[in-house]
């Protein structure tokens, strides 16, 4: 079990002994997303990048040499992991490639809280509203200030606001 801190700590827990790991080579803040893929945990900060665990080393994932700051979420969906930020849009890992989105191509904001999969479309919701993301460009579906989440379950979708509205 592994849990991200607010006071940019990451901390495991096998069952028997708790273990807590404090980045001292970047400037973490805090620790906001966790997503195990092949094996290994990618640790989403809010200063530190996006970081990768083997259960021995962490090492800085980058796209093209350039941090990613202010990771918000995770989300694998098959081979492809998206990588949603506070301030700079949605990151997408497919293929060896990284491709950018943000308001420029359509996002209702730069602010992405969640990415799901629901019947072979990509919703990505961001504070602003909701989109489907078709040939690397999205398409606003709603505009739906205070977004706060999105979790896709059988053939639904729930989108959850600041407010705790559903």
């Amino acid at each position: 079990l592994f849990i991200g801190t607010r006071t940019k700590n990451l901390i495991s827990f096998d069952g028997e002994k708790f273990e807590q790991f404090i980045f001292t080579d970047r400037k973490t803040q805090s620790v906001n997303a966790l997503l195990e893929t092949n094996g290994k945990l990618l640790v989403g900060t809010f200063n530190g990048g996006l970081i990768e665990f083997d259960g021995e080393n962490f090492t800085e994932i980058k796209t093209e040499n350039e941090k990613i700051r202010a990771i918000n979420c995770l989300s694998k969906i098959g081979a492809t992991i998206y990588v949603g930020t506070f301030d700079n849009g949605l990151w997408i890992y497919e293929n060896d490639v990284w491709t950018h989105l943000t308001t420029a191509e359509n996002l209702p904001s730069n602010r992405v809280v969640g990415v799901a999969e629901n019947n072979d479309k990509i919703y990505v919701a961001t504070d602003f509203g909701l989109s489907v993301l078709q040939n690397k460009k999205t398409q606003t579906l709603a505009v739906l200030p205070t977004l706060s989440g999105l979790v896709s379950t059988g053939n639904q979708i729930f989108l959850s606001k600041d407010d705790g509205a559903i």
